[in-house]
């Protein structure tokens, strides 16, 4: 059994904290570049809030990005229009990544095009509604899900930026993932079938374009191994864990990103050094979980409690077998210190130590 310690608590007051009386969560409080909300780490809160019995917490996050989501519906009608004409998307006109905790699109050019952070919401949305399976779904909602499915329907063949912020013009294995959950998620919210054709397709795309020999890809055009195709798995079940692809992946994982236990994103990665990220050591731990393996993923939870500041937050990464230590100086002085606390890696410890504890 799993003590639900005092960084469990401090994660949940800390997000609880900084969800706005609008329902978003702020990336990070401290860090200037990430004071804006978005879609992915909003729903990964919503849904460690969730988890641990905060569904009024969740439920307004959910109401807020549907109202976000309806508020720029003349520009994803738009999106769907162009590529229906076959016009490929632009990514500047297309649904922004990051918002102002009231709604507003922010301006600047920071990977405006991304897909995954709306599947992962559908995802979120879906798994809400199926653990209040007596609350009614509001119509606000399925207003946004209606139209979210539509968008993804019409763009997940069109490159956009990774969940890293990254690549913009490539498609990427994790996004496509996740676009998969999302109308997998969509089907089983609204009991609509027909938008499994969709899922399919994309599924099958991954397995005929993503892979590797035998091993998925990063991007197509990037064969590299990247620590976000744990996804694949948990949460967005493309694969099963037996999945051969799957286990090899994984293998090379551990074998090129672990450092014994700490997980970094990519070989290539300079930003702050390319560091180990704490959601992404957490989210191996919750695979494992799902796995049946708790007992590998302890030492992952004892570790994450190890990186805790003094003021009882978690970072974005930690500066540890830095891959490029010269980016990390040129970061630092560029934008201060390391994201602190980034609300992503509470939520990803939460949902870690509610997993464990549940399979204990």
């Amino acid at each position: 059994m799993v003590t639900m310690n005092g960084l469990y608590q401090n994660s949940l007051q800390l997000i609880l904290r900084h969800q706005s009386k609008e329902g978003a969560f702020i990336a990070s409080p401290n860090f200037k570049p990430y004071q804006y909300a978005w879609f992915r780490d909003g729903s990964f809160c919503a849904y460690a809030l969730a988890q641990a019995g905060y569904e009024q917490n969740a439920f307004k996050f959910h109401q807020w990005a549907s109202q976000v989501v309806l508020s720029f519906q003349p520009k994803l009608l738009k999106c769907i229009e162009d590529t229906r004409r076959g016009r490929p998307p632009i990514p500047a006109l297309c649904f922004h990544s990051r918002f102002t905790l009231d709604g507003h699109e922010v301006p600047g050019n920071w990977g405006h095009h991304q897909l995954d952070g709306l599947g992962t919401w559908l995802w979120a949305m879906n798994e809400f509604q199926r653990a209040n399976p007596d609350q009614a779904l509001p119509d606000q909602w399925k207003q946004a899900a209606i139209l979210i499915k539509d968008y993804l329907v019409s763009m997940w063949c069109y490159p956009c930026s990774d969940c890293w912020e990254e690549n913009e013009n490539r498609l990427h294995t994790y996004t496509l993932a996740a676009i998969f959950a999302g109308l997998e998620s969509y089907s089983a919210l609204l009991n609509d079938a027909t938008v499994k054709t969709v899922s399919e397709q994309v599924r099958s795309f991954i397995f005929k374009n993503c892979v590797n020999g035998d091993i998925f890809i990063k991007s197509i055009g990037i064969p590299e191994i990247d620590a976000n195709l744990i996804g694949l798995f948990i949460p967005y079940h493309l694969v099963d864990w037996a999945n051969p692809f799957f286990q090899k992946t994984l293998y090379h994982i551990q074998k090129e990103l672990a450092t014994p236990v700490g997980l970094h994103r990519y070989r290539k990665d300079t930003y702050y050094g390319g560091g180990e990220w704490v959601l992404l050591t957490d989210w191996l731990g919750w695979a494992y979980v799902h796995a049946g393996e708790s007992d590998s993923a302890r030492p992952i939870l004892e570790w994450t409690e190890a990186q805790v500041t003094r003021q009882g937050e978690l970072p974005e990464q930690v500066p540890h077998a830095l891959f490029d230590e010269v980016s990390y100086t040129l970061w630092d002085k560029r934008w201060g210190p390391i994201a602190t606390p980034l609300l992503w890696s509470h939520a990803m410890y939460i949902i870690l130590a509610k997993s464990v504890e549940q399979m204990s």
